[in-house]
């Protein structure tokens, strides 16, 4: 009973000590680049309007990715469907998109790997050039706008451990009731072989 409690307690601990270091949010710092180097880096550009930000399960870290979706306009450079998914960090703090829903955006997109992206998604994020338009018109720069390619792009889940936990919850409850039968049995088992040798 003594060690059941001390695991509690330090399983409280480092979890409040985890959940306080990864929620320390530091500033974003990056160079800017022009539009024409955003452009050269960058494996799809296109000018978008900001449909909905599907965010992670439980954030407790800002570089948590969040999937944003944009209704997209034109493209400019790469594949790009008609409702785009770009991965970015949850929160501008770790250089992520800072575009409220409805509002219009030129992105500019990579294909990196910082998060675990389905083929199809791109990533952004403050460093790269991605901004809102507002009521400004589009750089010069651009060229000619391309040909989207019809419907959505895959969108990627949330892969982080709570989403993933609920997600799949009908299984962890089911390994719980097996484990927990098992114990029960073993433990009735092992009191009736006291009881009667």
């Amino acid at each position: 009973m003594r060690w059941s409690g001390r695991t509690g307690i330090a399983f409280v601990v480092a979890f409040a000590t985890l959940a306080a270091a990864s929620g320390t949010a530091c500033a974003c710092s990056c160079v800017g680049l022009t539009d024409a180097e955003a452009l050269r880096q960058s494996q799809a550009v296109f000018v978008g309007t900001l449909r909905e930000v599907r965010g992670p399960a439980l954030m407790i870290d800002s570089s948590a990715p969040s999937r944003f979706l944009f209704d997209v306009e034109a493209v400019y450079k790469g594949e790009v469907h008609t409702v785009q998914s770009i991965a970015s960090a949850s929160d501008g703090a770790s250089c992520g998109l800072e575009i409220d829903v409805g509002q219009r955006a030129l992105v500019f997109a990579t294909g990196a790997a910082s998060y675990d992206l389905e083929d199809g998604e791109y990533e952004a994020g403050l460093c790269g050039g991605t901004r809102s338009l507002g009521g400004v018109g589009l750089p010069s720069g651009l060229g000619e706008p391309g040909i989207l390619l019809p419907g959505s792009s895959p969108v990627g889940e949330d892969g982080s451990f709570p989403a993933v936990v609920i997600r799949n919850w009908y299984w962890i409850l089911g390994g719980l009731v097996v484990l927990v039968a098992g114990i029960v049995v073993l433990t009735r088992r092992r009191r009736h072989e006291l009881l009667d040798p």
